[in-house]
């Protein structure tokens, strides 16, 4: 197809220019009111239409309203099969990247497959979620495209890519009538209730709601919001929440992750009591100690607490970043605080032995080997991040009830959703 180059305009709302003039214009108004109503009828939509066995019609339309800033844009852009620079200019306007008030020509093929839609789909209008997004706006995309990364987002940087909501109508049954005809990418995004369609390679992927699939615990560490859990609570996770005495509270961000310590960092917008981190050395073998967490939440609810003492110095085949502990765990407390008599922070909850694979591996079961990050390693990770946590001295020893009731401040549930 040709494109007919106009001699270019700052596009604005108010700057229309028609196709043809005089009595032509009147018709072209005329049969877009008739699409339009053809459209709307059911009994007059049909697919194809009349007229299309040669090919595309030489005169097409389209018909959007813009959702950000409920802009429309109603026009034909092809005119005697010669794409108009005017209308797509226009179209690029109302699809512009409203943030940054900014707009790049759109690649015309996307209002050719938009044309397809209204006849097809028997749609006067259709909306249009996102379409061009500059570079900067990109990166901050609420949901960015989670299957095609950067790929996908960068097509709204290059104006070849539209994210278009169909009202009423079947999207899986939509994606596939789209796999025959589009000639670029297509992401559905069923739970959003949105399709993406790209003019880049042929590809296409789903994107589904994330589900919950695991459960941990954590503790927060300083005034910034910071809270220390496990890497493997946190890890491969589409988004994180923490609940807080009932309260659940979106992880802003994954600020570190040390798969070698099994140690992460995360970063929330609210700020409670801080977890008092011993600033000595680590404890020793057969010294008293407290869990804290929420295992089998589910099933138990929480937080609990158990009571136990240091086993050994080091964890699994003699890893020395862990220590053996025989309070009980069980699955969701991983990341809790490990806990001195005084109430002080002197490890990190990492896990608990496999009865199951042992029995399989030994034919003996072993009864209550648990294990936990060291003192050691979590003022390593945390130095390593230039943390600053609340460092505790004091050494008065206090009961189990009360380190329970300072514990609960601090000490948070962590969902993972993938």
């Amino acid at each position: 197809m040709r494109i007919k180059h106009v001699p270019a305009k700052k596009p604005t709302l108010q700057h229309r220019r028609s196709l043809l003039i005089g009595s032509a214009a009147a018709t072209l108004v005329g049969a877009l009111a008739a699409l339009a109503t053809a459209a709307d009828d059911p009994a007059k939509c049909q697919w194809p239409p009349p007229g299309w066995t040669k090919g595309f019609p030489s005169r097409r339309w389209v018909n959007v309203v813009f959702a950000p800033t409920g802009e429309r844009f109603k026009d034909f852009y092809v005119d005697d099969g010669v794409y108009s620079t005017d209308a797509i200019t226009r179209f690029s306007w109302t699809c512009r990247d409203f943030r940054a008030n900014e707009w790049k020509l759109f690649d015309p093929r996307l209002l050719d497959l938009l044309f397809v839609l209204h006849w097809k789909y028997c749609k006067d209008e259709i909306n249009i979620l996102s379409g061009y997004r500059t570079p900067q706006t990109n990166r901050l995309a609420e949901n960015p495209q989670q299957f095609e990364g950067e790929q996908a987002n960068s097509l709204h940087a290059e104006a070849k890519a539209l994210d278009i909501h169909l009202p009423n109508v079947d999207k899986d049954a939509v994606a596939l009538d789209l796999r025959n005809v589009l000639y670029g990418g297509l992401g559905m995004y069923p739970h959003r209730d949105f399709l993406h369609v790209d003019m880049g390679p042929v590809r296409s992927w789903v994107v589904r709601p994330p589900v919950h699939t695991s459960s941990g615990s954590g503790f927060i560490v300083n005034r910034q919001g910071n809270i220390v859990t496990n890497a493997h609570v946190a890890k491969d996770c589409v988004s994180l929440t923490i609940t807080h005495k009932g309260r659940e509270i979106p992880v802003k961000r994954v600020l570190a992750m040390d798969d070698h310590a099994d140690l992460a960092l995360l970063s929330i917008d609210q700020v409670w009591p801080i977890a008092p981190v011993l600033s000595g050395t680590d404890v020793q073998m057969g010294d008293n100690i407290v869990a804290l967490g929420y295992p089998l939440r589910g099933v138990l609810g929480g937080p609990i607490i158990t009571t136990g003492i240091v086993n050994a110095m080091a964890g699994m085949r003699g890893n020395l970043s862990e220590m053996q502990i025989s309070a009980q765990v069980q699955p969701g407390n991983s990341g809790g605080p490990v806990l001195d008599e005084a109430g002080r922070v002197v490890g990190v909850v990492v896990a608990q032995l496999d009865a199951v694979r042992m029995a399989k591996a030994t034919g003996n079961i072993p009864q209550n080997v648990n294990f936990a990050v060291t003192l050691g390693a979590l003022h390593g990770f945390l130095k390593s991040q230039r943390v600053e946590s609340a460092e505790a001295t004091e050494q008065s020893t206090l009961k189990v009830r009360d380190i329970a009731a300072q514990a609960q401040q601090y000490t948070v549930a962590v969902d993972c959703w993938k």
